[in-house]
């Protein structure tokens, strides 16, 4: 009985914790991106009859590229408050932002474990121009970034 005891209290009071953690976001720096990312925030949200339960992505970005793009997908990583891999999304978006415009845009991660969200990573993973046109990430760089980073918070 007192074990359960314990074991009950230690639950609560770690999300009780996980509530009181501020959010940390990153952006990877990407130079050859079309786009580039300006500001990420992200944060848990509670769900209830209107609301999805989930980790709110919300990203602002800008066209640095020459032509207009159509569609675009960004890479979300979440992990939690140990900086453990909760899950990965892409969010994309299809608008036309022409050269040197500005976007934004919301995207609900409904994974199971966004109660212990902490901390996010975001990356341009594809962009589709007007003339058809793809640029792609390269996976391999995108992931060293981001191992870089959980590296950095871990220290």
């Amino acid at each position: 009985m007192k074990t359960n005891i314990a074991v009950l209290l230690i639950a609560i009071m770690t999300a009780s914790y996980a509530w009181a953690i501020e959010p940390v976001t990153k952006i990877i720096e990407q130079s050859r991106a079309p786009l580039k990312i300006t500001s990420y925030t992200a944060a848990y949200q509670e769900g209830d009859l209107f609301i999805k339960e989930g980790i709110i992505h919300y990203a602002e970005y800008k066209n640095t590229s020459e032509k207009t793009i159509v569609a675009l997908a960004i890479g979300f990583v979440s992990y939690d408050i140990w900086n453990e891999h909760i899950n990965g999304i892409n969010g994309f978006s299809i608008e036309d932002i022409p050269p040197d415009g500005n976007g934004y845009e919301v995207w609900l991660d409904t994974a199971d474990g966004g109660l212990k969200f902490a901390t996010g990573i975001a990356g341009i993973v594809k962009a589709r121009f007007s003339d058809g046109t793809v640029w792609e990430v390269d996976w391999d760089a995108l992931r060293t970034k981001r191992e870089r980073i959980l590296k950095e918070l871990k220290n």
